[in-house]
């Protein structure tokens, strides 16, 4: 979003579809829901790197070996979790992996337990690799394909998946929710079945660097994937998908920031853009995900990159806000604040350790502005002084 004016009499008329995602996948999530310190480090961590959207692993077993989320005391937790995310950390949209149909019945109930939607699961994600014939062989033919009459290969794992995907689209409709599913290698043909059916298609672009040798943009890896899901009808919401860890993307993000790689993905040579290709205006690059939150925190804790705020020309230290409005959507330009009232108003860019990285004073118009451009990708505080009157917001900038 170019240029952006923000006003406080349409601060919330922004929806997540209008949004960029930035999607944080969550494994471990049985060990971090109700514990109230890893529930903490995952929210500030995904604040602190622009994430709005949490994609997470281990709800059957957060339900058999935690608390029952079929039961609306005892998935309290989760809902006060799903809340806290929503309210204090920017989060837009959080996410449940399963790899059947079944997998989301407890879902289903467990949205209907809770009729405030910052409590609810709105994305219901299919994870099962029919493409892969190391998994059919180790895992899926005995547990789902065998059982079902159904030969132990990629074909007969598709046929099940298909089956699944139909279903799972019917619960995520009466959860209110979306349908979304991760894919990697599959044909074609399977492709476009996929596409006539989701809201969103999760792309694996698995690689160590955004950057083929001969300086193609990632975008190229398996791009037939693409062109084949794109819908002959409406509009199909694609996330590339970016791997972290020492098998892939670890080292790179060392030396450069997690926002680059999407960069690379959509303007680098021979990449998305420019947007020629009619199958493309079928497809809508709606944003990008990250794979996953404990090899990123292991490759960002010792790095500093331009997606965290930077405090080297800070004005000032002060203290950060702990009562604020969240604006939603992303900055990348300018933002422009009303006054409180007629008069001289100053408006201060902070970072989270209360560092004041710019500000602006103004005497004579009904709002204060500040100039974005240089501002790391990130997520940061606004304070509105007025008099004896302050107001703080927090917004998420991205480049």
């Amino acid at each position: 979003m170019k240029n952006i004016f923000i006003f406080l009499a349409f601060l919330f008329s922004f929806s997540l579809s209008a949004q960029s995602v930035r999607g944080l996948y969550v494994n471990d999530f049985v060990d971090i829901i109700g514990n109230s310190a890893a529930e903490d480090e995952l929210l500030a961590f995904a604040q602190q790197h622009g994430f709005n959207y949490l994609l997470c692993y281990n709800l059957y077993f957060i339900h058999t070996q935690k608390f029952s989320i079929t039961d609306v005391e005892s998935a309290q937790p989760l809902a006060n979790f799903m809340r806290r995310a929503r309210r204090d950390y920017g989060i837009q949209s959080i996410g449940v992996v399963g790899e059947t149909a079944r997998s989301f019945e407890r879902l289903e109930i467990y949205n209907q337990l809770y009729p405030d939607p910052a409590a609810r699961f709105d994305v219901f994600n299919l994870e099962f690799e029919f493409w892969n014939q190391n998994m059919i062989n180790e895992y899926y033919c005995d547990t789902y394909l065998s059982k079902n009459h159904l030969p132990c290969d990629t074909a007969g794992a598709f046929t099940y998946y298909h089956r699944q995907l139909v279903e799972i689209k019917q619960q995520a409709t009466r959860a209110r929710a979306l349908t979304e599913v991760y894919i990697g290698k599959p044909t074609p043909d399977q492709c476009k079945k996929i596409g006539a059916i989701c809201d969103r298609v999760l792309v694996h672009y698995y690689r160590s660097t955004p950057i083929y040798n001969n300086g193609n943009s990632i975008y190229n890896y398996n791009s037939y994937r693409l062109s084949a899901l794109a819908p002959s009808q409406g509009i199909l919401d694609i996330l590339p998908i970016f791997g972290a860890g020492p098998q892939f993307m670890g080292e790179w993000i060392g030396q450069n920031s997690l926002s680059e790689a999407f960069s690379i993905y959509m303007d680098g040579q021979n990449a998305w853009n420019p947007k020629v290709e009619p199958w493309k205006n079928h497809l809508n690059i709606a944003g990008h995900q990250w794979y996953r939150y404990t090899d990123l925190r292991v490759d960002l804790a010792n790095v500093t990159t331009t997606d965290d705020p930077t405090t080297n020309n800070s004005l000032v230290s002060t203290e950060i806000p702990t009562d604020f409005t969240v604006i939603p959507g992303y900055i990348d330009s300018q933002i422009i604040i009303p006054k409180i009232q007629s008069g001289t108003a100053t408006l201060q860019l902070l970072d989270h350790q209360g560092n004041i990285l710019q500000q602006n004073r103004d005497d004579h118009r009904h709002s204060v502005k500040l100039n974005m451009k240089k501002i790391p990708s990130g997520v940061y505080f606004l304070s509105l002084l007025q008099g004896p009157i302050t107001q703080h917001y927090r917004i998420a900038v991205q480049r």
